[in-house]
């Protein structure tokens, strides 16, 4: 998925995702979309070919102003929006629409990390405790 992603040439590095029956890559945004009493909440972000990335939202006055400022193919419906955005432009656009990039943890955060880990006592109850007998019975 993300040797897809940096084929079509972006820089930042996406959360990206598949559903089994979907052949196109979806990005994890930082407002899923559902649809609640027939209205659509959050964003979805999906691959629509090899130079183009589809962004379904509900912020159509967000969509409208973005499309309007790089002349996008956008197309409005009712409390929800449809922008068609060329990968050329998807390193700016698709955090502005919600978009989740993936960094890179320092040393030190790393450490932080580790420790917060080792004092948990749920880490320290799995350590203290043998596996589970996973031997198949027959």
């Amino acid at each position: 998925m993300l040797d897809r992603l940096e084929s079509m040439g972006l820089k930042k590095r996406y959360k990206p995702f598949m559903i089994p029956e979907d052949p196109q890559v979806h990005l994890t945004t930082k407002r899923p979309p559902l649809i609640k009493n027939g209205l659509l909440t959050g964003t979805e972000i999906t691959t629509y070919d090899d130079s183009t990335f589809l962004v379904w939202t509900n912020r159509t006055k967000l969509a409208r102003a973005i499309a309007k400022e790089h002349n996008l193919k956008i197309r409005e419906l009712t409390g929800e929006a449809e922008v068609w955005a060329p990968a050329t432009l998807a390193d700016d656009l698709l955090p502005r629409f919600g978009a989740k990039i993936k960094r890179k943890a320092s040393e030190k955060q790393l450490e932080v990390i580790k420790k917060a880990r080792l004092s948990s006592p749920l880490f320290k109850k799995a350590l203290s405790e043998p596996p589970p007998n996973t031997t198949p019975t027959v």
